[in-house]
């Protein structure tokens, strides 16, 4: 749906001092908390997605999250890994705000069991480890990793990490536990140090949350799944998922080993770099590939 700049419709207003400068402005998806438009910027010669905030309707929590996802994504501004925010805009009397966001047109990452073959699989977990070092040596730990949060565009292959409004700009290695009500909306994927049970939090709390996205995106499941939020935290902090292979006994046992040393309870028992998950994946994927080689060579 394409709007009129000044006019009205079913999903909230268009204002001029919003989209002045931008053309085609189209609805993309409507939240409790945002209003979200595709729309072409005159000024940069290419689409951008406008996500329009209420600022009225928003939690204290909610209006430091947008703030604190501009300022991270200012640091990391340059960054191929990222979706770039390029604007962070009031209007309407300082009452709504707007970010303004590079359109990487992807989409979250999906996680059905059925799209994803080993190889592709690989692939896709090779390209995000890569992107995520990008980020971990910029200083940020990302701390929100869920599928919605990695943009995937399946023409190009392509994979941009967004939404750091939980995420953290160090300069030492450690940093006090943030609250677990910050993670409300993604307890699934939260490491155990975030629930505010070990002392420390470092870059490490990224690796168990993409290692429940890898087990996720191989399985088909999540490894803990619970409405009682109280019991889904007690099992990220003491009970062992069920492995990968016993879930699908077509996944190889060495996938399964990679994903569980992931989501190790403790982050020293976790890898402890991208580069030694990345390599790890690397190899596989070489292996698989050269098996591939071997069997097309005898048939």
């Amino acid at each position: 749906m394409v709007i009129k700049l000044g006019g009205n419709s079913a999903n909230g207003s268009c204002h001029c001092d919003l989209f002045e400068g931008y053309q085609q402005v189209e609805h993309v998806t409507t939240t409790k908390r945002s209003i979200v438009y595709r729309a072409y910027s005159c000024a940069r010669e290419c689409t951008v997605i406008i996500k329009l905030f209420r600022l009225d309707s928003l939690s204290s929590k909610m209006k430091h999250k947008i703030r604190r996802e501009f300022e991270v994504a200012q640091h990391l501004m340059g960054n191929s890994n990222v979706v770039q925010c390029f604007e962070l805009r009031r209007y309407g009397s300082g009452k709504q705000q707007a970010l303004i966001l590079e359109d990487s047109h992807g989409t979250p990452l999906r996680t059905d069991k059925t799209k994803y073959g080993l190889d592709e699989f690989l692939t896709i977990a090779i390209s995000i480890i890569e992107g995520l070092a990008t980020i971990h040596r910029s200083g940020v730990i990302h701390q929100n990793i869920t599928p919605k949060h990695l943009l995937y565009n399946d023409k190009t292959g392509e994979i941009k990490f967004t939404d750091f409004g939980l995420s953290s700009m160090l300069n030492k290695q450690y940093q006090p536990v943030i609250n677990i009500k910050n993670f409300t909306d993604c307890l699934e994927y939260i490491s155990p140090e975030q629930t505010g049970l070990h002392r420390d939090l470092d870059y490490r709390t990224d690796f168990y949350s993409l290692g429940v996205v890898f087990y996720q995106m191989i399985t088909g499941k999540l490894p803990f799944e619970n409405n009682d939020h109280s019991k889904l935290i007690y099992s990220h902090i003491a009970k062992t998922p069920m492995l990968p292979h016993e879930v699908n006994s077509s996944i190889p046992l060495v996938i399964s080993k990679i994903i569980m040393k992931m989501l190790a309870k403790s982050a020293d028992d976790r890898y402890q770099s991208c580069f030694g998950i990345k390599m790890d994946l690397q190899l596989l994927l070489f292996t698989s590939c050269l098996q591939i080689s071997k069997l097309s060579t005898l048939s």
